[in-house]
């Protein structure tokens, strides 16, 4: 197919008869195609996207994947190691060298001792007998 004549207006009016030969499209893959890319199963792809983990492309009530929506996806499930998992090192001066434990005081998780409430037997009895009565 020939292109049509311009318009004197200007190359914005230039209507190609060929499109995509001027548009660069990217290759849209399959389900199983983007599962076999990601090395995961196809069912695992697909409760990524029903969960909103991974974008995807929907023409036709069919769905595709482009190599840059995968890309995507794999750089957003990239983790850094978190510091306190990695093993201590042994030069650190503000560790014990018996234990390799802080010499500072650490800080304790949760409720302080004392400020949770405790029940005694006949509150803990009173409390089963209303969860497990039947309701009227």
């Amino acid at each position: 197919m020939t292109p049509i004549k311009s318009d004197p207006a200007g190359p914005a009016c230039d209507v190609i008869g060929d499109i995509s030969a001027s548009i660069k499209l990217p290759r849209l893959l399959t389900e199983k195609a983007a599962a076999e890319a990601l090395g995961v199963h196809v069912d695992t792809l697909r409760a990524e996207r029903k969960d909103g983990h991974i974008r995807y492309i929907k023409i036709r009530g069919q769905v595709r994947y482009t190599n840059a929506l995968l890309v995507d996806y794999l750089q957003a499930q990239e983790r850094i190691e978190c510091p306190k998992n990695r093993p201590p090192e042994k030069d650190d001066p503000e560790k014990s060298a018996d234990t390799g434990s802080p010499s500072t005081e650490t800080v304790l998780c949760g409720a302080e001792l004392g400020t949770i409430v405790t029940l005694d037997k006949h509150d803990v009895h009173r409390l089963t007998q209303s969860i497990l009565s039947k309701r009227s």
